[in-house]
C-alpha cells in the first residue's frame, strides 16, 4: 500500500493500479506504522490479499465469479469507462458498447451477488496487526463501472427501468463493502470511493424527462433501504485501535531474536502505550460522532509537541524508537511509548469528512427522488421538505456540517436545490459545488433538479 503508481513488489504479485494507490494514500494508522514495523522486523512490506470463500450464500464468492468470468479490457478503459459513466454515450463509443456485449455474463453474476444478504471478503479469523491480509477490490470495482457503463447505455435507449436497477445493483454492492466484518476502514473507504462513482450519474437520472413515477418510485424504497443498512465508522476505528495495540507488540520478536528482551521494560511500555492509545481513540469517537475534528486534531498536535519535547534532551530518533532490539534502556519505557503512539496516530479528519460528504450526498439524492415522486403525483414540487414526511420519506436528513440541522432546500426559477453547507461550513446557498479535489475545499454538497 505504500507502493507509488508504476512501482511494483518484488516476486509473483500485482502492482495496484492508479485507482487503488490513490484510495489508499490517506488510509489507515496500522498501515502507517506497519510499513515501518514490518521493514524493520524484515518482512515483505507487501500485503497479501485474501480470498472469500466458495459458497454462494456469500455474496462475496459470487463477486469473485463475476470478476473470474470479466472479459479482457483495454487499456484506456479507467478513462474511457469514467466519461461514459459521467457524460454518457456518444457516437464514438462503440468499441465499448461491444465490450459490454462481451461481458454480459459478468455482469449478470455481479447482479446475482447484489441479491445475497451476506457478504464477507475475508473468511476466517485474522490477525489484527500489521500481518493482516487484506481484500482486493479493484476488479470487482471494474465490473461495477460495466454496470454503470450499461446503465447509461439503457438511459439512451429510455429503458428507465433497467437504468434504476443498475444503479441499485452498485449501491447494494458499496453497501456490501461498508458492511464487511475485517479490513473495516479499507471497505468503508472503497464504499465511498463506489458511490462517489455512482452519485452524478444518478443525479442526471433525476433531472430526465419521461421517467415515469414508478421508477422514481423503485429507485426511492431501494435507496432508503439501503440508507437503513448503512453502518457508520465506529468499527472501522475499533479495528484500527486494536490493530495498532497488537502492531507494537510485534517489536518484541526482533528483541527476543538479539537476546534483548526484558519483560518487564515492555509490559510497562505496552500499558503506557495502550492506555494512550484507548485515550486518542476516545477524542476520535467524539470527533467523528459530533463532527467536529478541529479540536480532536489540536489534541493530537498538543500530545505530539509535548513529546517531542520530552524526548528532545534524550536525542531519540524514529530509528531508535522503532527497533525493538535497540531500545535505549535508560530510557523509561513509558516515554518510548508515547513517541510510538505519537508516530503511529495519524490524522483520521481526512476520512470522517469523506465519509460524512459521501453520507450527505447520498440523502440529498434520496430527498430528491422522494421530490420527484411527490411532483408526479401532485403536479408540483413541495414548497417545504417537511410536505414529504411521512408519506414519501419517514424523516428529513440532517447535514453534518451545520450541527445537523435539517438539509436546505430552495425553490429557484427552473426548479430547485437541495444542499448542505459542505466541509468549509459556509453557505454557499447552492451555488458553488464541494470539490473533494479541490486545493480549497470550499462549496456546498448539492443535489439540483435544474
Amino acid at each position: 500500500y505504500r507502493l507509488g503508481a508504476g512501482e511494483s513488489c518484488e516476486g509473483p504479485r500485482r502492482s495496484p493500479d492508479t485507482l487503488t494507490v490513490k484510495i489508499l494514500e490517506p488510509m489507515s494508522a496500522s498501515l502507517k506504522i506497519a510499513g515501518l514495523l514490518s521493514f524493520l522486523l524484515f518482512t515483505n512490506p507487501c500485503m497479501v490479499f485474501v480470498n472469500a470463500a466458495d459458497d454462494e450464500t456469500n455474496a462475496a464468492a459470487i463477486y469473485r465469479k463475476a470478476s473470474s468470468l470479466r472479459a479482457q479490457l483495454p487499456e484506456d478503459f479507467q478513462n474511457r469507462s469514467s466519461d461514459v459513466i459521467n457524460n454518457g454515450w456518444k457516437d464514438g463509443d462503440g468499441s465499448l458498447r461491444q465490450l459490454l456485449t462481451s461481458n454480459t455474463e459478468a455482469i449478470s453474476e455481479f447482479k446475482k451477488a447484489t441479491q445475497v444478504a451476506y457478504c464477507q471478503f475475508i473468511s476466517g479469523p485474522i490477525k489484527k496487526d500489521a500481518t493482516t491480509e487484506l481484500p482486493e477490490y479493484t476488479n470487482e470495482i471494474k465490473v461495477a463501472k460495466l454496470v454503470l457503463m450499461q446503465v447509461r447505455l439503457y438511459e439512451s435507449e429510455g429503458k428507465w427501468d433497467a437504468a434504476a436497477e443498475n444503479y441499485v445493483t452498485v449501491l447494494k454492492f458499496a453497501n456490501h463493502l461498508g458492511q464487511q466484518k475485517d479490513a473495516v476502514l479499507l471497505s468503508k473507504l472503497m464504499e465511498v470511493i463506489l458511490k462517489k462513482l455512482t452519485f452524478p450519474p444518478l443525479e442526471q437520472y433525476i433531472r430526465q424527462e419521461g421517467v415515469a413515477a414508478q421508477h422514481y418510485q423503485y429507485l426511492l424504497d431501494n435507496l432508503v433501504v439501503l440508507r437503513q443498512q448503512n453502518t457508520g465508522l465506529e468499527r472501522a476505528f475499533d479495528e484500527e485501535k486494536e490493530s495498532q495495540k497488537n502492531t507494537i507488540r510485534m517489536l518484541e520478536v526482533e528483541a527476543k531474536s538479539k537476546g534483548r528482551y526484558d519483560e518487564h521494560f515492555f509490559q510497562a511500555m505496552y500499558t503506557e502505550f495502550d492506555s494512550v492509545v484507548d485515550e486518542h481513540f476516545g477524542y476520535l469517537m467524539t470527533a467523528y460522532r459530533e463532527n467536529e475534528q478541529e479540536s480532536y486534531k489540536r489534541k493530537m498536535d498538543e500530545f505530539t509537541e509535548r513529546v517531542k519535547q520530552e524526548a528532545k534532551p534524550r536525542n531519540l530518533t524514529k530509528e531508535m524508537i522503532l527497533s525493538g532490539a535497540n531500545f535505549p534502556r535508560d530510557v523509561a519505557p513509558g516515554l518510548i511509548a508515547r513517541l510510538m503512539a505519537s508516530i503511529a496516530m495519524p490524522q483520521f479528519s481526512k476520512v470522517i469528512t469523506r465519509y460524512y460528504a459521501s453520507l450527505t450526498q447520498f440523502d440529498a439524492l434520496i430527498t430528491a427522488v422522494a421530490i420527484k415522486v411527490y411532483e408526479l403525483e401532485n403536479g408540483r414540487s413541495p414548497d417545504d421538505l417537511q410536505n414529504l414526511v411521512p408519506t414519501y420519506v419517514a424523516q428529513l436528513p440532517t447535514d453534518p456540517f451545520n450541527s445537523f440541522k435539517p438539509l436546505k432546500y430552495e425553490q429557484k426559477e427552473g426548479g430547485w436545490v437541495i444542499y448542505s453547507v459542505g466541509p468549509d461550513g459556509m453557505d454557499g446557498q447552492g451555488l458553488l459545488k464541494y470539490k473533494e479535489e479541490g486545493a480549497d475545499k470550499t462549496g456546498d454538497i448539492v443535489v439540483s433538479s435544474m
